[in-house]
């Protein structure tokens, strides 16, 4: 009896087509992609995101990031002590456990809503971040590490 991976060729023709499926099977499971896929001519590595998929599959968008379209603001004064002090930012994208910067400084304390609104409050404290006709750039961070661009307020 011959050993090898090659059948005997008085073997049955059934065998070496369940071996060809078999070997068939074993590289397309092998053929998928991790990280960037080099170029077709350059043999260089395409800039862009990871993609992980199989060989031919187009890669999916990337995750948005959080977006600030909007601020609401609302402050309450009383014989010049701040009683009340609240920055509603709204937008997209915002995730539980993110975080609101004000020109790089942590927001005293930060409420999720929604993935369209989260509340910054602090009274004393958040109305000092935000000084009056002074612009200051509002930011979102979330958990992930995705950061808004910068949203330009000006206190009133």
């Amino acid at each position: 009896m011959r050993s090898g991976i090659l059948p005997h060729r008085d073997a049955n023709p059934a065998w070496s087509l369940r071996a060809l499926v078999l070997v068939l099977l074993v590289l397309s499971v092998g053929a998928t992609a991790s990280g960037p896929v080099a170029g077709p001519s350059s043999g260089k590595a395409l800039s862009g995101g990871v993609f992980t998929g199989r060989a031919g599959d187009a890669p999916s968008a990337p995750l948005a990031g959080p977006m600030v379209t909007g601020v609401e603001f609302k402050i309450q004064v009383q014989n010049g002590v701040v009683l009340m002090c609240k920055l509603t930012l709204k937008g997209t994208n915002f995730q539980q456990g993110c975080v609101v910067n004000i020109n790089g400084q942590r927001a005293p304390k930060i409420l999720y809503h929604e993935s369209t609104e989260v509340l910054a409050k602090g009274g004393a404290k958040l109305a000092k971040m935000l000084p009056k006709h002074t612009s200051v750039n509002l930011t979102v961070v979330n958990p992930d590490g995705q950061t808004s661009n910068p949203y330009p307020f000006t206190r009133p």
